[in-house]
């Protein structure tokens, strides 16, 4: 088995989040972003794991926290994902394996995916792969274009689809990448700004290995919500939906009462027993802990909370940072 690093791309300023926030650093179920990833990238044992970093790095570093594995390095001018890569490489310089190529705004990407890719990847014994999905509606997408056996021959971006048969092809480009450490900095150097953008961009990759008659594969997911990005205040707000439909079924299904799950917010980080039944409106966040057989009513919030066993919150309370004994009611 290769041994494993991660490239991480989280640099961008998200101007289309119109935010001062960084938009890696915008919370979805209590976590910044950028967490989702990063995550992903420690469950499969990657090491080192490098963060490209750029606009508001000194906040970033520090919702990052501490972590031996994790390398920051800062891309100082935005000129691309193909340049933000190309500055990882001083931080993987002692480095020999194979590189995964994730993204700091793509929160849902899955640890049991992602080992699914790197099975394909080295039992195809291909040069590059990459992860695609399956868009009713493709528009804004590259696209992705295969020869007679499956292989990837070509990324098209939106712009450029030259035919009514290319604007018809549904499979769309991820972005997410997996090659050998030594290719990926070799092949960078092939790249050739872009004429319309003038940035580099790292699906030219594509091109590049195709020409030189190398093969890259391409999975697609079972799942296109796996590889959806986070743009906008909309798409935050979308995927902050998915996440919270997500962990309130968890829940339910380990024997937590939800009176109206459309209406209950709970964070990642909340632990709860089973037999706790939560009412409508309701929100639980940060490191709030509820044993069993609690009952938290209507409109409530909680934040920071140990709840013992048995414990009756009535309806709009708002209890932050504190502790309740065992069949306490308030």
């Amino acid at each position: 088995m290769p041994a494993l690093a991660t490239i991480i791309l989280a640099a961008g300023k998200g101007e289309r989040m119109r935010s001062q926030l960084p938009k890696v650093l915008h919370p979805i179920a209590g976590d910044p972003l950028l967490t989702y990833p990063v995550e992903a990238a420690r469950g499969l044992g990657a090491n080192p794991l490098v963060c490209v970093l750029g606009h508001g790095i000194e906040e970033v570093k520090a919702a990052l926290g501490q972590d031996s594995r994790v390398k920051i390095v800062h891309q100082k001018t935005q000129n691309g994902t193909a340049d933000a890569v190309t500055c990882a490489q001083s931080a993987l310089r002692s480095f020999r394996g194979e590189v995964l190529i994730l993204y700091g705004d793509v929160p849902f990407i899955g640890e049991r995916t992602l080992r699914e890719f790197l099975q394909y990847h080295r039992r195809g014994g291909f040069t590059m792969s990459l992860l695609t999905a399956l868009f009713d509606n493709p528009t804004g997408y590259g696209r992705i274009i295969r020869d007679p056996e499956g292989k990837v021959v070509r990324i098209v971006e939106e712009p450029d689809l030259a035919s009514e048969e290319e604007r018809e092809i549904s499979e769309i480009n991820s972005g997410i990448y997996l090659l050998d450490k030594e290719q990926l900095f070799k092949s960078l150097r092939s790249i050739a700004r872009n004429k319309r953008k003038g940035e580099y961009y790292l699906t030219d990759l594509v091109d590049v290995f195709a020409t030189a008659g190398k093969s890259v594969g391409g999975l697609c997911v079972s799942d296109p919500i796996e590889v959806m990005g986070i743009n906008t205040r909309a798409q935050l707000a979308l995927a902050n939906h998915i996440a919270r439909e997500r962990i309130n079924h968890a829940w339910m299904e380990r024997g937590v009462t939800l009176q109206d799950p459309n209406t209950t917010y709970i964070d990642r980080s909340v632990t709860l027993e089973s037999n706790v039944v939560i009412g409508p409106g309701c929100v639980l966040r940060g490191q709030t802990l509820v044993k069993k057989g609690t009952t938290i009513d209507a409109g409530s919030v909680l934040e920071d909370m140990r709840i013992d066993a048995d414990v009756t919150i009535l309806p709009y309370c708002v209890l932050e940072s504190s502790h309740m004994e065992a069949e306490s009611h308030i």
